[in-house]
């Protein structure tokens, strides 16, 4: 029997990095905003925004009071400025993406940016059904999505430290990773089947799938140091980084959408224009082994599935239904994120799963009861 750590954001989140998009895009409006209150010019442009005024220096604009500032904040500053001013300031953007990206973080408090991309690919198909999405072209959308491709890579090289020895492991994530089979995570035919080797406690293969462009996972490959337990030495292990690794030019960071179950993605191929597929995952799979890696591991035994940090959404529906729907497949196990006003997200990552299921039988069958779950803690 195997095991698969499905790693996920939450993973480098229990680790105090903060990788998520709220984080990348909040790190734009503050690096747009410290250069704007240093700004000496009367102008000021980037690859997002283009803002000018006819007064001595942008700087003269804005407050310096806080040290971070959303959009909303920004068009405050600057309406406030021109109702007190006879000279105003005018600002547009000069991403169309970026703009709609940081108006649903402003609105929700959160945004997924993949699967803000796909509904605009999916506005060139059925504009009708996306209203609130429209490009000029294509080939734009691509451009500008290709910016902040390339931000997100070097905003996460900078936040990461330059070994990854800086970071001490997690001992609760360990536990996880390294932790007995339980007769109670399976079916009855697994469970039965477990029953009959009284000497199988431990995993036989530990394959860590991060969807991270972070390379965390590799605390917990290496058994030297000290605090280790001799029975994790008899376990083979191995990583595969399905959306790529920074700095890694063999292994490049993919980054768009990956849903080819939707039905409106059949109606996309169909329009035999190929920079509609420019950014789908499954395709970009292809560029490396990866993919046929993982489809090794899963094809040579019996396996269960960890969950750690992972909402398991639509971007991501087309790897993760080939992973619970194949037949070696035995259970789904998910560590879920518990809040501090004490909530938490297991039953969001349910449904979640429950969509890569046509029959829901095999999907009952394979998750784990969240009463033998256990939340996913981090460092603090």
């Amino acid at each position: 029997m195997n095991r698969i750590i499905l790693i996920g954001n939450g993973f480098d989140l229990a680790h105090e990095l903060s990788t998520s998009y709220k984080d990348f895009i909040n790190s734009c409006w503050k690096k747009i905003i410290t250069e704007l209150r240093e700004s000496r010019n009367k102008e000021y442009e980037d690859n997002y925004v283009k803002l000018s005024t006819s007064i001595d220096t942008l700087a003269h604009v804005f407050s310096s009071k806080n040290s971070v500032c959303t959009l909303d904040e920004l068009k405050k500053q600057i309406t406030s400025f021109n109702a007190f001013k006879s000279t105003n300031v005018n600002f547009s953007f000069k991403n169309k993406f970026f703009e709609h990206i940081s108006r649903n973080l402003g609105l929700n408090n959160w945004v997924d940016i993949e699967n803000e991309y796909y509904n605009f690919i999916k506005s060139f198909i059925n504009p009708y059904k996306y209203t609130g999405y429209n490009y000029a072209s294509v080939s734009l959308l691509n451009e500008h999505f290709d910016v902040i491709k390339k931000d997100l890579e070097n905003y996460l090289k900078k936040i990461m430290p330059v070994r990854i020895g800086l970071f001490d492991e997690n001992s609760g994530i360990r536990e996880i990773i390294y932790s007995d089979f339980k007769l109670k995570d399976f079916t009855e035919e697994g469970a039965q089947s477990m029953a009959e080797k009284e000497d199988f406690k431990m995993p036989e293969n530990i394959l860590f799938l991060s969807f991270n462009y972070t390379d965390l996972d590799r605390l917990y490959m290496n058994d030297d140091g000290l605090n280790r337990e001799e029975r994790e030495k008899d376990i083979i292990k191995d990583s595969i980084h399905i959306h790529g690794l920074l700095n890694k030019k063999d292994n490049p960071i993919i980054f768009g959408y990956g849903d080819e179950i939707d039905d409106e993605y059949l109606e996309i191929e169909k329009q035999n224009k190929n920079e509609l597929l420019e950014n789908i995952k499954s395709i970009k799979y292809l560029e490396t082994d990866n993919y046929k890696r993982l489809i090794r591991f899963m094809e040579s035994d019996r396996y269960q599935i960890f969950i750690l940090g992972h909402s398991c959404g639509n971007s991501d529906r087309t790897l993760l239904s080939t992973l619970f729907n194949n037949d070696n497949c035995v259970s789904i196990k998910v560590y879920y994120h518990k809040k501090d006003d004490g909530t938490d997200n297991y039953s969001d990552v349910i449904r979640n799963i429950s969509r890569n299921f046509k029959d829901k039988i095999p999907m009952r069958n394979k998750v784990v009861n969240k009463e033998y779950c256990k939340p996913l803690i981090g460092h603090k």
